[in-house]
This record gives structure tokens, C-alpha cells and sequence, in this order.
């Protein structure tokens, strides 16, 4: 009795294993993925952004040019007010500008560049999705904060505030 259940089994699992083969090659390989399609870029199309200079040897970047920095990489960020260089000398509330000793912010020593940071911080409405990674599109930011190395003007990290809606 045993051994006609043990053959009933065996046989059963073949017929299923042989069920599932057949239905997999039936399946669209491409509807079996469970990624979401990802969501095109707010990015224009056509768009380069302007490469910024390397800082002259031998001496740290200025504020200005900490701040062309920011610029660079605030290109890839929807602004509700854009801003530029002229925002933080008209609006010091809305930009801000500070230099902190890299130590003091978490970087080692051992990093290049990081003796010394400037800080850009920039407050407003804005998305910055092509910026952040797993930031969702529809997700909106109330302050970006970018972290750049006074020595390399590399930048070292970033830093966003969501804005709860």
C-alpha cells in the first residue's frame, strides 16, 4: 500500500512539474517582471550641463566659486523660484553659505579633499529627483544643501529636507 502511494506521489509530481514547464513557455517573459517601468526624466532633452573649472592649484575655492559649484549640479534640480549666483548677495535668507572644517561634518581625514567644506544651502520648493536616487518624481523637496570640498571642488555629499504635503 505504501509503495502504490509512494507511485501515485512521484507520479503526481511529475505531471505538475511537467504542468508548470509547459505554462512557462506559454508566459510573456517580459510581463513576469515585477519591476515598474521607470518614469521618463524631467530632464530637457538635449540637455549638457556646462563643466565647471578645476580650482587653481594651490589655494581653496572662494565662496563665488563653491557657489558656481552648486550651480553645476542644481542644474538637474526643478526649481518653483529658480535661484543663481546673484540669489544669495539679493537673498542671504534663501541662500547660505558657510565653510566648516570637514572633521566636523563626519569626513575623515584620509578622504582627499575633506580638511574643509563649504556648505551651499538652498531653500525653496523644488524637485529633485534626477538628483537623488529612490526619490519618487512627485516628491518634493523644501531645502538641498550641497556639501563641496574647498580644496578639490568636488562635491562631497548632499542634503534634502522633504516637504510634507
Amino acid at each position: 500500500m505504501k509503495k502504490c502511494n509512494f507511485v501515485i506521489f512521484v507520479g503526481l509530481a511529475v505531471i505538475l512539474l511537467a504542468l508548470f514547464w509547459v505554462a512557462s513557455k506559454w508566459i510573456d517573459p517580459a510581463k513576469q517582471s515585477a519591476r515598474p517601468a521607470l518614469a521618463p526624466p524631467i530632464i530637457p532633452e538635449g540637455f549638457i550641463p556646462e563643466p565647471y573649472p578645476t580650482p587653481p592649484s594651490g589655494r581653496d575655492l572662494t565662496a563665488s566659486e563653491a557657489i558656481e559649484r552648486a550651480l553645476y549640479w542644481d542644474q538637474y534640480v526643478v526649481w518653483d523660484e529658480p535661484w543663481s549666483a546673484k540669489t544669495f548677495q539679493d537673498d542671504s535668507d534663501r541662500v547660505t553659505v558657510e565653510l566648516f572644517p570637514g572633521e566636523e561634518l563626519g569626513f575623515s581625514a584620509d578622504i582627499e579633499g575633506s580638511s574643509w567644506i563649504w556648505i551651499i544651502t538652498i531653500e525653496g520648493v523644488a524637485n529633485a529627483s534626477n538628483l537623488m536616487m529612490h526619490m519618487p518624481e512627485e516628491d518634493l523637496v523644501k531645502v538641498v544643501a550641497y556639501k563641496i570640498s574647498a580644496q578639490t571642488g568636488n562635491l562631497m555629499g548632499m542634503h534634502t529636507e522633504r516637504l510634507e504635503q
